[in-house]
């Protein structure tokens, strides 16, 4: 009834934000149509299909390397990358399994169950190696904090930094870099769009990559950690 830590203000969010806005920006598949009417298509990674069933396996010739995902959860992933044999059998029971499975009921993050569940399939960027992955958490539209992830799949590291990119002194989850990765060439840029697209809510993450030296857009996270 009386939140004072980040912590319990997501746990009032859950009982009493009913915002439609959470769900479409939290749906991979609208939330890039909203997202490129907000900061420019360009910043969007382009979906190569969409759908509720994959399609056959006769036509499932998206250029490689590519992910297939899941719309409506968190880790819902599966990488082809060139060159490799895919097991299709197996990939369709994982996707039959994303599609069969609610979003976490125990966390009562209710958006996720408005979300249409649907597949979709994007180009794999970063294809020798996963991007870094910038978190910007952004407060009444302005960004207070910024969470970098290296190295993923491998040794994943989380360095938190201010907008000015100085070192907060503190862990996140994992282990934090043995040195701080360097300034990302766009941050100026990156931190306009997130302010842009958090400019409607109390409180938003959104995850943006580096790529080339320009931003691109990951997803939005109302509700990080679930609050715990």
């Amino acid at each position: 009834k009386t939140p004072k830590s980040f912590n319990d203000k997501i746990q009032y969010r859950k009982v009493h934000d009913t915002n439609p806005l959470l769900a479409l920006c939290s749906d991979k598949v609208l939330a890039k149509d909203y997202v490129a009417e907000r900061i420019g298509s360009e910043h969007v990674i382009p979906t190569l299909w969409h759908g509720k069933t994959l399609p056959p396996r006769s036509e499932r010739n998206w250029a490689r390397p590519y992910v297939l995902k899941a719309n409506h959860m968190s880790g819902g992933n599966a990488f082809i990358r060139p060159g490799e044999d895919v097991n299709w059998d197996a990939v369709e029971r994982l996707a039959a399994a994303w599609m069969a499975q609610d979003y976490r009921p125990d966390l009562f993050e209710r958006h996720y169950d408005q979300i249409e569940r649907q597949l979709l399939v994007e180009p794999l960027i970063g294809e020798s190696c996963f991007l870094n992955d910038y978190k910007f958490h952004v407060f009444n539209g302005k960004v207070q904090f910024i969470i970098a992830y290296t190295g993923r799949g491998k040794d994943i590291r989380a360095h938190l930094a201010t907008p000015d990119w100085e070192t907060i002194d503190c862990s996140y989850y994992t282990k934090r870099p043995d040195t701080p990765p360097p300034r990302p060439a766009s941050l100026s840029a990156m931190i306009d769009i997130a302010e842009e697209l958090g400019r409607d809510f109390c409180f938003v993450r959104v995850d943006l990559y580096e790529n080339g030296g320009a931003p691109l857009f990951g997803e939005m996270t109302f509700m990080p950690g679930s609050g715990y």
